[in-house]
């Protein structure tokens, strides 16, 4: 190979590089600010189901009680949390990886764990009970798999 398409090729292999370790900034910074996530605040005793489901889509699951309370848990997007130690986390793999593990994460391939998404993304759940009218008594976030929920529907709030 000529002298001219060896510096052509390195010359490529470069841009490439930068190209790959300019995406892992981004992921690095996206962690270190945090982004906010879904506004679930006005989901509050009162709304109605339908408005509800206009901003957090269909539920997960539903289920009726003994005093004819209807239950629906959704699932939402609660944004990234500001981290520094995820921030590094993502800077040292993105650099040792050629930010080769930073497009992985962006795929949704890995998971620290069973709340959180691609880019440390935290994906919350939410139980809202109805009544028969289909206007919700309780709301209830942060809403866990073994969480109890009142039976009248009703929450504290």
């Amino acid at each position: 190979m000529s002298q001219t398409k060896q510096n052509r090729a390195l010359s490529w292999g470069v841009i490439c590089l930068f190209a790959l370790l300019f995406q892992s900034g981004c992921v690095t910074v996206a962690v270190l600010k945090g982004e906010p996530g879904k506004d679930v605040s006005s989901i509050k005793p009162g709304i109605s189901k339908q408005g509800a489901e206009e901003i957090l889509g269909s539920p997960m699951r539903e289920w009726i009680t003994p005093l004819d309370i209807h239950y629906c848990v959704y699932s939402y997007d609660a944004g990234i949390p500001p981290s520094v130690s995820d921030a590094a986390f993502f800077a040292f793999f993105g650099i040792i990886s050629a930010g080769l593990y930073d497009l992985y994460e962006v795929t949704g391939a890995t998971h620290m764990d069973k709340t959180r998404r691609a880019m440390g993304r935290v994906v919350e759940q939410i139980a809202i009970s109805y009544d028969a009218n289909d206007t919700s008594v309780g709301v209830f976030d942060h809403f866990r798999d073994f969480d109890v929920l009142p039976e009248d529907g009703r929450s504290e709030k």
